[in-house]
């Protein structure tokens, strides 16, 4: 897992949240939900925070 630590890339927590498509408004839809659980809300928000905290600038690293 080393080799991962600096982009988040192929970490479980923040999988969830790269391979499935949030709405915009993950937050509101999330809370929204019919009995959703308090635990799998804060889950879901941790993962989405922490996949856009770590989003790189587009086009970062690609040889000019």
């Amino acid at each position: 897992m080393a080799k991962y630590k600096d982009t988040g890339i192929g970490t479980r927590s923040n999988t969830l949240a790269c391979s499935v498509k949030l709405p915009q408004d993950y937050r509101d839809w999330i809370y929204a939900q019919p009995n959703p659980s308090q635990w799998m809300r804060d889950v879901l928000m941790a993962a989405v925070d922490k996949a856009r905290d770590q989003r790189k600038p587009k086009g970062f690293g690609k040889p000019r």
